[in-house]
């Protein structure tokens, strides 16, 4: 199994967007691994505008040291999935987007 990092990731699909006319990048990561020099490359990337990650691990520290970090909270919906597979319920809910009217 290769491990991909986030910033790797962050160089090819930039180059990409950039290339096609994007003037600003949001990447939302959800179990966002932000490990050696990340947040120096999230930092001093000047088109990524933001990164939203998960708090499926801590962020606190990334936080505080990436002001371009936005953090969602996946709590309920962990706790929600668990007690539908403990009660045998349908887990299909789960899945719904909301709408954006």
């Amino acid at each position: 199994m290769a491990t991909l990092s986030v910033t790797n990731i962050f160089n090819l699909s930039k180059a990409t967007l950039v290339k096609f006319g994007a003037k600003d990048v949001i990447a939302i990561v959800t179990h966002g691994i932000l490990s050696g020099k990340a947040l120096e490359r999230i930092n001093n990337c000047e088109c990524l505008k933001k990164i939203i990650v998960s708090n499926s691990i801590p962020q606190d520290y990334n936080f505080k040291n990436c002001s371009k970090l936005s953090v969602f909270t996946v709590e309920e919906l962990l706790a929600e999935a668990i007690q539908k597979l403990h009660s045998s319920e349908s887990m299909s809910d789960l899945f719904v987007v909301p709408s954006c009217d």
